[in-house]
């Protein structure tokens, strides 16, 4: 009773500290799971400020170019444009220059322009250096010309009405951005068409005349690699805009750019049909919806969020990885008391069992040892007892008595009283001469009517 009380207080301390262990366990998995998308929040939000603040400040150095171009353009070199303002940088493999009309390149008026078009191809390169997301930097002038510096081989043609009716450069023009703001695009189709781009781009304005647009490019599969930090291997992110739209995923979406799914779509099937808005939700702060952790987080200086989608059972996994230990040990030490009584119980049993035998041995030994009618020693027990005496006496030099005697005319009594009458008669005798004896006498029935006393 005792042990069987003690295993049920160990097995009730081992739940006890494996459930709190997995309590303690959730909470650390989803205060790490908030972590991790917290930091990872910061280094896409990061980029994204870098890229922003890279195309202000090319802006700035565009303007202040701009203006001293205008100053220092002597009038000789506008009647000699544009023959000494052709590129002076050489256009490398993945690169493009000056892409302008004729019309453009020989109109005087906009020399100083193209000229600080030119001029920025090397702050492009930089830009391009420090921020490797960057696809492409380029400027694009409302006189329909650009400059560019850019990773693919195939570029954009910005001659073409198509160019300047996208969505990225149109968001800029003065009549959609009265503000003058610096914005992020929606998701538009690299030339190719094999891969989404998102822009950053600002207006750039010599005091109220519209210039163009300084922009940079980051490509689709670059803001997916930003989104997959090892920690969160299990968890779904989605990037959205500011219209829902899908921007990039993980793991990504295998559908064409043009059906990419807003953010509803791509949600689980387990949270599609919640009436529950996820914009509303408290931003930076892990949520439990259903069977998923969701952490929403709004990326500063764009009108974009990223969504965390965690399924239960990976925390409860985790969690349960820091419970295991405590939890096995518990029931190891469960096993071990139960192999202790076990063995216990079996090693009484085991006790029992020999002193069965042992006193089942002695049975046997008495019993083939005395007589089973009158119970006293048969002929076996009396020779033993006689050999040890007679030895005992012979060491001691004492002496040593036998009295061998029968019962006259026995036949007699068999016959007249039967074999039953017979055996009353030892019985009788036995019980008599056994009164008389001493204690260490011995009187055994030597055979038949026969019996044998020995007096040591």
């Amino acid at each position: 009773m005792k042990r069987s009380l003690r295993s049920r207080i160990i097995l009730l301390l081992t739940v006890a500290a494996s459930l709190y262990l997995l309590a303690a366990g959730i909470r650390s998995s989803s205060r790490q799971l908030s972590s991790d998308a917290g930091q990872q929040v910061q280094l896409v939000a990061q980029t994204l400020r870098q890229s922003r603040q890279a195309v202000e400040t090319l802006a700035n150095i565009a303007l202040q170019q701009y203006q001293q171009n205008r100053i220092d353009t002597p009038t000789d070199e506008l009647l000699q444009w544009p023959a000494p303002h052709r590129p002076r940088h050489a256009v490398q493999a993945g690169q493009a220059g000056l892409q302008a009309p004729t019309a453009v390149l020989e109109n005087r008026a906009l020399q100083p322009e193209i000229v600080m078009a030119q001029q920025l191809f090397p702050h492009f390169a930089k830009v391009s250096r420090d921020i490797p997301e960057a696809t492409a930097v380029y400027y694009s002038s409302a006189r329909q010309f650009c400059t560019r510096y850019s990773r693919q081989h195939q570029q954009p043609d910005c001659s073409t009405p198509d160019y300047w009716q996208s969505a990225h450069i149109q968001q800029g023009q003065p009549n959609n951005n009265p503000q003058r703001l610096t914005y992020w695009s929606p998701v538009h189709a690299s030339v190719d068409g094999k891969q989404g781009l998102v822009t950053v781009s600002t207006p750039l304005y010599d005091g109220e005349r519209f210039m163009g647009l300084i922009s940079l490019d980051i490509a689709i599969p670059t803001l997916q690699q930003l989104l997959r930090p090892s920690p969160l291997q299990q968890t779904q992110v989605l990037l959205v805009d500011q219209s829902e739209r899908l921007l990039a995923s993980i793991p990504p979406s295998t559908l064409p750019l043009a059906e990419q799914p807003d953010l509803q779509s791509a949600l689980p099937s387990g949270l599609q049909d919640r009436e529950l808005r996820l914009q509303d939700l408290p931003a930076n702060e892990l949520q439990r919806l259903g069977w998923y952790y969701l952490y929403r987080a709004p990326l500063q200086g764009t009108a974009w969020q990223i969504y965390y989608l965690c399924p239960l059972y990976s925390v409860l996994w985790s969690a349960l990885q820091l419970a295991a230990p405590i939890l096995l040990v518990g029931i190891l030490l469960l096993l071990v008391l139960r192999e202790n009584r076990d063995r216990k119980q079996s090693q009484h049993e085991q006790q029992q069992l020999i002193s069965q035998l042992q006193l089942h041995k002695l049975n046997l030994e008495r019993e083939s040892k005395t007589d089973p009618l009158t119970h006293l020693y048969n002929r076996r027990g009396m020779q033993e007892i006689m050999e040890r005496e007679i030895t005992r006496c012979k060491r001691y030099r004492r002496p040593c008595s036998l009295i061998l005697f029968d019962i006259d005319f026995f036949k007699l009594i068999n016959d007249r009283y039967g074999h039953d009458g017979g055996d009353h008669c030892l019985i009788t005798l036995a019980q008599s001469l056994r009164q008389q004896l001493r204690t260490e006498d011995a009187m055994g029935r030597w055979g038949g009517e026969e019996f044998l006393i020995l007096l040591p």
